[in-house]
């Protein structure tokens, strides 16, 4: 599986996340867009990748938006969300919290099978949870 964080999520998980799970990919989206790209821009760019990768987001409000919820829900891409907590956690509680849920994302979106949904992995308990489906 191929697994990318957007720029939201620090590049540096990406590498940790890469030397802890070496074999899945897992890059961040900042080696393919530049820094500030527009959702409308990298969401179908990805959706247009064999295989298509999973996105680990740090924008929670996505779904709250109706025009980046539509772009989502279009592009058929399995989404996991992170929401607000993680991404204004500090570097070291954010990094052992990524580590300790890593193995439960990649568990549960590798039994999803390619069926396009949205997961949220929560921040006190690290359990990922399915928010929808496609």
């Amino acid at each position: 599986m191929k697994f990318i964080l957007d720029e939201n999520v620090s590049i540096c998980a990406s590498k940790m996340l890469q030397a802890f799970d070496r074999s899945n990919e897992i890059h961040s989206l900042l080696e393919y867009y530049p820094k500030g790209t527009k959702d409308p821009e990298w969401i179908p760019g990805l959706s247009a990748w064999n295989p298509q990768p999973i996105v680990i987001s740090g924008d929670a409000h996505i779904l709250s938006n109706r025009r980046e919820w539509e772009l989502v829900r279009k592009a058929r891409i399995m989404w996991v969300l992170l929401g607000s907590a993680w991404i204004h956690a500090g570097w070291d509680i954010f990094a052992w919290k990524i580590i300790k849920a890593w193995p439960a994302i990649r568990d549960t979106v590798n039994a999803a099978a390619n069926r396009p949904a949205v997961f949220e992995v929560g921040f006190r308990t690290t359990a990922v949870t399915k928010r929808c489906d496609f």
